[in-house]
C-alpha cells in the first residue's frame, strides 16, 4: 500500500489533503482506543487545523475526516466489504492552565455508497446526535440501519518544567439510546485508559524515562442483565472497527484490556528499555475463564555511522483460559536502518 503519505496544503493555520498515512487519535501512547498504528493506513481525506488556534482564552484543535475502508481478502463478501469511516476529533485547552488539554472524539462506520461518499453524507454522520440511537426492529425501529458509532472523551495534562504527563480516556461503543442511558449507564459497552509519564534528566543529559498505561475494556456486571459485547464488533456491518483484517483501535480493548510498564533510557548514541505488557483475551460469552498473556521485553536501538541497529529479545508466557495449556515462548529479532 502507499503507506504513510500525504499531499496537503496549508492555509491561515489550516490544513486539508488526501493521506494513507496512519491517525493517532486520544492520549493513550501504547493502546489508542479509536485510532492507532495497529492496522494499515486507509485512504482518506481530513480537514482541521495545524496545532491549537487561540480563541481568547482558549486554544483548540479539531480534525475532520472521511475515507473508505477494505476487509480482509480472507473474508466472506458482505455488506461490509467496503466501508465508510468518518470522524471528528477535537481538544481544547485554557491560556491560564498550560500543559491541559481536553477533548472528544468519534468515528462511524457505515455501507459504502454506490454513488460514492458526498459531502452530505460525512456531515450527517459527524452532526448526528450522539444520545439518540437508530432502534432495532425489536425496540421500535426498521432495524435496517447499519451505521455504528465509536466514540470517547479525553484528557491530558503535561505539567510544564516537571517532566510529568498523566492523561485519561473513556470510551464507547455504538450509540446511547438517549441521554438517560447515558447518565444511568455509562459504563455500558464501554471502556477507559489511565497512563502517566515521568521524565528525568541525568546530569550528563540523558533522558530516564518511566511510563505505565492500563486499558480495561473487559464487560461490566451490566451483561448479566443487557446485552453487551466487546469493542469493534457491531452488526449489519460485520468487518467492525478494521482495515484489511486488522483492528484501526488498540488490539487489547476487543480481548478487554492491556497494562504496559517500561523503563527506557534514551543517550546521543540510542535508547535502551525494558518492558513488561499484560495483553487480555476474554471469551465473549460470560462468565468464563480469561487467557492471558505476560511479556517482558529488552531491546536496543544503537545509532552507527552508516546503519542503526535495533537487537530485540522477548519472553511471553500465556495462561490459558483451560488452565492445561499454558505456554512458554521466545521471540528475537535483529533489525537495521541504512542512513548517508
Amino acid at each position: 500500500d502507499p503507506g504513510q503519505s500525504r499531499v496537503q496544503v496549508r492555509v491561515l493555520r489550516l490544513l486539508a489533503g488526501v493521506t494513507t498515512a496512519n491517525e493517532e487519535w486520544g492520549p493513550a501512547i501504547d493502546s489508542p482506543f479509536l485510532l492507532s498504528r495497529n492496522a494499515a493506513g486507509f485512504g482518506h481525506v481530513f480537514f482541521g487545523t495545524d496545532g491549537p488556534l487561540s480563541l481568547g482564552p482558549l486554544r483548540v484543535s479539531a480534525r475532520v475526516i472521511a475515507g473508505r475502508l477494505e476487509q480482509s481478502p480472507f473474508a466472506t463478501t458482505s455488506l461490509s466489504a467496503r466501508r465508510s469511516l468518518t470522524g471528528i476529533v477535537a481538544a481544547v485547552g485554557v491560556r491560564q492552565l498550560p500543559g491541559l488539554e481536553i477533548g472528544a472524539s468519534r468515528v462511524f462506520h457505515n455501507a459504502w455508497p454506490d454513488s460514492g461518499l458526498r459531502a452530505r453524507d460525512v456531515l450527517s454522520q459527524i452532526l448526528k446526535n450522539p444520545f439518540k440511537a437508530r432502534l432495532s426492529a425489536t425496540l421500535g425501529g426498521d432495524g435496517t440501519e447499519p451505521d455504528n458509532q465509536i466514540a470517547s472523551i479525553f484528557a491530558r495534562w503535561n505539567v510544564p518544567g516537571a517532566g510529568i504527563e498523566v492523561y485519561g480516556e473513556m470510551g464507547r461503543e455504538d450509540n446511547a439510546y438517549d441521554a438517560r442511558d447515558v447518565l444511568v449507564e455509562p459504563d455500558r459497552d464501554g471502556s477507559y485508559t489511565l497512563g502517566f509519564q515521568r521524565v528525568w534528566k541525568r546530569p550528563d543529559g540523558s533522558l530516564l524515562t518511566l511510563r505505565g498505561e492500563v486499558l480495561n475494556s473487559a464487560a461490566s456486571h451490566l451483561a448479566n442483565t443487557r446485552p453487551s459485547g466487546p469493542p469493534y464488533i457491531h452488526t449489519p456491518i460485520t468487518q467492525g472497527h478494521t482495515q484489511i483484517g486488522q483492528v484501526l483501535g488498540a488490539p487489547g480493548a476487543f480481548g478487554g484490556g492491556a497494562d504496559i510498564v517500561a523503563l527506557e533510557w534514551v543517550t546521543t548514541t540510542g535508547r535502551r528499555t525494558v518492558t513488561w505488557r499484560r495483553l487480555v483475551q476474554e471469551p465473549v460469552a460470560l462468565p468464563a475463564p480469561k487467557d492471558v498473556v505476560h511479556a517482558v521485553t529488552v531491546d536496543w536501538l544503537l545509532f552507527r555511522h552508516r546503519v542503526d541497529l535495533a537487537p530485540e529479545a522477548t519472553i511471553a508466557y500465556e495462561l490459558n483460559r483451560v488452565s492445561t495449556g499454558d505456554a512458554l515462548n521466545f521471540r528475537g529479532a535483529l533489525t537495521g536502518r541504512l542512513h548517508w
